[in-house]
């Protein structure tokens, strides 16, 4: 049996303080944007043409890119947090949310989630909970606004879901690797659900996962002519490892992306970061 519940104020704080997804009234703003919006291309593209006004490389392509970093930490990832650590499911259906991205943060967009059904399962129905929460997250709000954006700003989708995989990597490696129900969720996330559940054929958490490699590489990045191909196969693809484990090696380790985000040509300093594929290894 699935309940109905709500978030404790602590948990709520959690999510808008730590996540950038407020739940609740959210306040009136003149640049409050329906996250419908970003289901409409002519509206999609002025808001990424907005967003690319505040990047070095005024681009759609780039600021596309970024973007959908930046709202798969503050959709998927508090989403996948309440889940996994309060055993509490939050439906962000997609008309009941909107972005609150004025001029002077709209690099830093939040969430603004109204009318959320907040839920907790049984323990014999968890695993049937998951899956339907995970379906409603994915397949039906973040994947529409992914073929959204990929259009308007002639994007790859494989470079949109890999840059909200490792978002959801991150989550479940760094940040609740140690709660009960983590490894079980992660597991699910990246090998059991099917590329349905994503509204793509095929699983993107479990395409783009791959095992850890070290970051001690003395090459420098600048200057270099290995290129990752959008579709997402020209990157060797790392080891397969259990989910969560990093090597115990004294070096640092990073897993190297497939695709590249273009963080360099939206970063001041111009800098690849250091899981770009583009990096001699």
């Amino acid at each position: 049996m699935i309940e109905k519940s709500a978030f404790t104020p602590a948990e709520a704080e959690v999510l808008s303080q730590s996540f950038g997804m407020l739940t609740g009234s959210p306040p009136d703003s003149s640049e409050r944007i329906p996250c419908l919006d970003l289901l409409d291309e002519a509206r999609c593209a002025a808001y990424l043409d907005r967003l690319a006004e505040t990047l070095p490389s005024p681009s759609r392509l780039i600021a596309a890119s970024q973007f959908a970093k930046r709202y798969a930490f503050v959709a998927a990832v508090p989403a996948l947090y309440a889940m996994t650590a309060y055993g509490k499911g939050v439906d962000l259906a997609i008309e009941n949310c909107s972005l609150d991205a004025s001029p002077a943060r709209i690099g830093q967009i939040r969430l603004l989630a109204a009318d959320v059904s907040v839920t907790t399962p049984r323990a014999e129905m968890r695993e049937r909970w998951r899956e339907e929460l995970i379906a409603r997250l994915f397949a039906k709000h973040i994947a529409r606004i992914w073929r959204t954006v990929s259009k308007v700003a002639n994007i790859p989708l494989p470079i949109l879901w890999e840059n909200a995989a490792v978002r959801v990597y991150s989550l479940y490696e760094k940040r609740i690797s140690g709660k009960a129900d983590a490894c079980a969720d992660y597991d699910y996330l990246i090998r059991g659900a099917t590329g349905k559940a994503f509204g793509e054929r095929r699983n993107p958490l479990g395409w783009f996962y791959g095992g850890w490699r070290s970051s001690a590489v003395e090459a420098s990045p600048r200057g270099s002519t290995a290129v990752a191909s959008s579709s997402g196969k020209s990157a060797t693809s790392a080891s397969q490892g259990a989910p969560g484990i990093a090597p115990s090696s004294g070096a640092s380790a990073i897993r190297i992306r497939r695709t590249c985000c273009f963080y360099y040509q939206a970063a001041p300093d111009a800098e690849y970061c250091d899981a770009c594929p583009k990096i001699p290894r």
